[in-house]
């Protein structure tokens, strides 16, 4: 059998338009059942994982999107389309059989994505500074979200400690307001009762006097009808003078 031809395509981003590409691979020892055989491994590792899509810069291939004038929106997947036999000299040193091993390793391994525009210019694309701009800010919200909770923990924290001081402070007032509210009462207590007491001295103090001055103003109305003794009303004049002195 002679080489092998493996064609690929590649889909401008923006248009209906496409490139198609070859590879040649050593084929001259392989029998067709061999042939039919890888062929066939070929098409399943291209297949697996359903996607029809590769990269052939992963298994060695060049890439088509080097004849492509716009990288901005342009992708990494090509297409395999076809592979069968052919006369022109190989441009790929591996035989089909290493090719085969080569791609089913890769996608087995996966295929690794990249941006087209920095690979071939050095230039971050729109698409990937979007999705960094958008990986940043889900970072960053992720960030805030923490530090929200965080904060809100310290304040529950916080409110909690200053809620058990107040409550602290309450009952410690209370208590001393209690204690202040029942000395007063006390002092108060001690004030009627003394003051009940000093109007009981008044009001026998005012008995007695009230008595006193009755007795004399008998005492003298007698004496000047002749029925008292100046010695009785010298007594009682001195029992007036005594009372007005405790006054």
């Amino acid at each position: 059998m002679k080489e092998i031809s493996v064609v690929l395509k590649y889909k401008y981003a923006n248009s209906s338009a496409s490139h198609s590409g070859e590879v040649v691979f050593t084929g001259s020892n392989l029998t067709e059942s061999d042939f039919k055989d890888l062929e066939k491994r070929m098409r399943d590792a291209f297949y697996s994982k359903s996607r029809d899509s590769f990269i052939p810069s992963q298994v060695d291939i060049p890439d088509l999107f080097d004849y492509v004038p716009s990288f901005e929106n342009d992708t990494y997947w090509h297409k395999f389309t076809g592979c069968d036999v052919s006369l022109k000299k190989n441009t790929d040193k591996r035989d089909f059989e290493a090719f085969v091993k080569d791609v089913e390793a890769a996608s087995e391994e996966g295929w690794v994505r990249f941006d087209v525009l920095e690979r071939k210019t050095g230039r971050i694309s729109k698409k990937l500074y979007q999705k960094e701009i958008e990986t940043l800010s889900k970072s960053y919200a992720k960030e805030v979200e923490q530090t929200n909770k965080l904060n809100s923990k310290e304040i529950d924290r916080l409110t909690k400690t200053q809620a058990k001081e107040i409550e602290n402070l309450i009952k410690n007032n209370t208590r001393e307001i209690n204690q202040i509210k029942k000395s007063y009462d006390q002092e108060i207590e001690k004030i009627r009762k003394s003051y009940v007491k000093e109007m009981d001295l008044v009001e026998v103090r005012h008995g007695k006097s009230k008595k006193l001055l009755l007795e004399t103003s008998e005492c003298i109305e007698n004496y000047f009808e002749g029925e008292s003794t100046s010695e009785e009303l010298e007594k009682i004049g001195k029992d007036v003078k005594k009372m007005v002195a405790s006054i």
